[in-house]
């Protein structure tokens, strides 16, 4: 866990907030305005094309920022998201038993969504077991070809926290 992202504390306002020259804010969501400091907790970068010149400067392609870690009975969910109000990429790993599985689904309002198979998964953990409370490091390089070509990979570090699932009630 050498990638120089576990040494930063960079962050963000929300996706739907801008900051002006003069300090002032606006929001592109009507009825919502947050001027919170969200850190970031991944630094993965995702790409659609074939192209792999990308990784060479990452700063001009789409970044996911956000990570979370839940305890979910015996599993671990890990999940990524990139959501602003034009599009979305949202990752989710869970783990259990010492295997992995991921969803990936990525669209805009307009068009849908579409999942993505991964024939190519690499995921590093810092440590094997993770318990609530622990800050979990780890690394992702994923790879799908279908539907369309979608590259996501970097570093993330993500707090393990309980997710309590709710029960639908008829």
């Amino acid at each position: 866990m050498k990638d120089s992202f576990f040494l930063t504390d960079k962050w963000s306002y929300e996706s739907y907030m801008a900051k002006s020259m003069d300090g002032t804010f606006d929001s592109s969501l009507p009825g919502l305005f947050d001027t919170s400091h969200q850190h970031h907790t991944a630094n993965i970068i995702y790409a659609t094309k074939e192209d792999e010149s990308y990784l060479k400067d990452m700063e001009k392609y789409n970044m996911v920022r956000y990570g979370k870690a839940y305890v979910v009975g015996e599993s671990l969910l890990l999940i990524f998201e990139d959501d602003t109000p034009s599009s979305y990429d949202n990752l989710t790993i869970k783990i259990k038993e010492g295997y992995f599985s991921t969803t990936c689904k990525a669209g805009t309002p307009a068009l849908g969504t579409r999942y993505y198979d991964f024939e190519k998964e690499t995921l590093i953990l810092q440590k094997e077991t993770a318990f609530i409370g622990d800050t979990l490091r780890g690394y992702i390089d994923f790879t799908a070809f279908k539907p369309y070509y979608r590259h996501l990979k970097g570093a993330f570090k993500v707090k393990v926290s309980i997710k309590r699932l709710e029960i639908e009630r008829e």
